[in-house]
C-alpha cells in the first residue's frame, strides 16, 4: 500500500494546523515547537481509537490464526480474501500500542 493512502495524510494535517495556528493566531503564549509538543498526546490517541474503526470495518487484521483469542469474519463482510476465516485480531493490538504511547507520553511529560 502506497504511504498517501494511509494515515500519513492525517499526520501532515495536523502538522500544517499546528504551525497556521502558531503562526495566524494572535495572543497564544506558544511557538510551533511548543504546539508540536501538546500534539504529541493526541497524536497516539487518534491512532488508539481509530483503530476501532478498523475493527467495526473488518480491517487491518492480520493474517488467519487458529490462536483462541482469533477474530471470525462472516460471510456476509466483503473482504478481499478472508471470508469465512478466523484472523488474527491485529487492529486490538494496535489499539493497545497506541494507549501505551498515550500514557508513556504522559508520564515522560510529567518528568
Amino acid at each position: 500500500m502506497a504511504w498517501w493512502h494511509g494515515h500519513t495524510w492525517g499526520i501532515l494535517g495536523a502538522l500544517l494546523s499546528v504551525y497556521l495556528y502558531t503562526k495566524l493566531k494572535k495572543n497564544i503564549t506558544f511557538n510551533f515547537l511548543k504546539g508540536l509538543d501538546l500534539m504529541a498526546h493526541v497524536l497516539p490517541l487518534g491512532q488508539a481509537i481509530g483503530r476501532w474503526g478498523n475493527f467495526f470495518n473488518y480491517e487491518a487484521y492480520g493474517g488467519p490464526t487458529n490462536l483462541p483469542w482469533k477474530m471470525y469474519v462472516p460471510a456476509h463482510i466483503e473482504c478481499q480474501v478472508m471470508n469465512n476465516l478466523s484472523i488474527f485480531i491485529l487492529h486490538f493490538y494496535m489499539n493497545l500500542y497506541g494507549f501505551r504511547n498515550l500514557f508513556i507520553s504522559i508520564l515522560l511529560c510529567k518528568k
